[in-house]
């Protein structure tokens, strides 16, 4: 958090930002920082090894081979792993490109420049075994997919998607011109769902197509709305055709209602992981699910079900979850103590195991004396990440009762 010394670094922490889970017990965030000896500000990706020891990752103004020249300008957090290397974005300060993907190792050194773009940013990107990768590359007016070989050489897989692609590193799916589209490394296309195709589960035909990605066994799902108004969105995952998953209207397991909204979860996982609204069960007004292949959903967490080590009930938020591969996801909610909102608080569950909660808002913080958690900075599904190991990393606003009108960005970081 800021003022606090930066360990490993002869430096102290001025800002905070978002952070990334690394598969070695690390973490991987955006800070800046004051050197203690140049007294100067540096700016940029730090890492946390598992005892804590910070090293700088990427950093403003840091050369950058492979650019013509160029330095870093506003890296961004890592969208990729392998082994000790991160998949890492940023601006081009000087060079002969705007933007570029840069191989970082993660313990600091030579980044190495996958592609370069100019008029053009990178989204996301994603590693195969055989060290390829594929890119979303954000245009002025449409995204495309990228297959990276060989570095400084991409070949376009998919042109004029929206934002969002997603893949496992053999295929990708993305969103085009209202329909869903996978595409494997060959560049062949093969649309999943599109606009007046017959809806999955329901008696009309697809309007448009709202979300679509990849489970970590390689299985793309989309999210669809149809122009049927008793099932007006679908959910299905494909494998020999589509699956349905879940459909508005239709009735929801383990509740006496219906699914009335669907919102699927942040992260990836195996099953399909999604939070609904229900209607018609007094009991149960929305509830998480999990979805293995060839499955019923299942309700992962409801409202009205008790607030692990709180006193008082859950009231779920279906649109603010966050799965992981190992079948465990973290997700915010409201509690209400005899009726009376009590606040939001970060709970999360292992497959069938106890909910147990991260953090409450307004919860004091034991790692820091008097120090108090006041409010999420971020939007939460983008300041909630989960390992597969049972970790979540959580970024907040604390609040010091020495420093009571402001508010400090801190990352907090909770074990199983």
């Amino acid at each position: 958090m800021p003022g606090a010394r930066v360990p490993g670094l002869a430096a102290r922490y001025v800002w905070t930002g978002l952070g990334w889970l690394g598969p070695d017990d690390d973490v991987v965030f955006e800070a800046i920082i004051r050197w203690d000896l140049e007294d100067a500000l540096g700016c940029g990706i730090l890492r946390a090894d598992s005892d804590g020891r910070v090293n700088t990752v990427l950093m403003q103004d840091q050369p950058l081979p492979g650019t013509g020249g160029g330095v870093v300008k506003h890296p961004r957090l890592p969208v990729e792993a392998s082994g000790d290397t991160l998949l890492i974005p940023a601006m081009i300060v000087g060079g002969a490109y705007e933007r570029g993907l840069f191989a970082v190792p993660k313990g600091g050194g030579e980044p190495a420049l996958l592609v370069g773009a100019t008029g053009a940013d990178f989204g996301r990107a994603f590693l195969a075994p055989d060290g390829a990768a594929i890119v979303e590359r954000v245009g002025l007016s449409s995204v495309s997919v990228l297959l990276v070989e060989e570095p400084g050489n991409p070949r376009v897989l998919l042109d004029g998607c929206a934002p969002g692609v997603d893949s496992d590193g053999a295929i990708a799916v993305a969103r085009r011109s209202g329909g869903a589209w996978m595409v494997g490394r060959d560049g062949v296309a093969t649309a999943l769902l599109l606009p007046g195709d017959p809806a999955p589960g329901a008696s009309g035909r697809i309007v448009d197509v709202r979300a679509a990605w990849i489970t970590a066994d390689g299985a793309p799902v989309v999210l669809a709305g149809t122009d049927d108004p008793a099932r007006r969105e679908v959910l299905a995952r494909f494998g020999i055709g589509p699956g349905t998953v879940a459909v508005s209207g239709e009735p929801a397991p383990e509740t006496a209602g219906s699914f009335a909204s669907l919102s699927p979860a942040a992260g990836r996982s195996a099953d399909v992981v999604f939070g609904a609204a229900v209607a018609g069960d007094p009991a149960v007004s929305a509830a998480l699910f999990r979805a293995p292949a060839g499955a019923v959903p299942a309700i992962f967490a409801a409202s009205g079900e008790p607030a692990a080590d709180l006193d008082g009930v859950l009231a779920i938020e279906p649109q603010a979850a966050v799965a992981s591969d190992s079948g465990r996801a973290a997700f915010l909610a409201r509690v209400f103590e005899d009726g009376v909102d009590a606040g939001q608080a970060v709970f999360a569950r292992g497959g069938s195991g106890p909910l147990a909660r991260v953090l409450a808002l307004g919860a004091p913080i034991e790692a820091i004396p008097d120090a108090t958690i006041a409010a999420f900075l971020y939007p939460v599904r983008d300041a909630i990440r989960v390992a597969p190991d049972g970790r979540v990393l959580v970024h907040v606003g604390i609040r010091l009762d020495r420093q009571p009108s402001a508010t400090y960005g801190a990352l907090l970081l909770a074990r199983p």
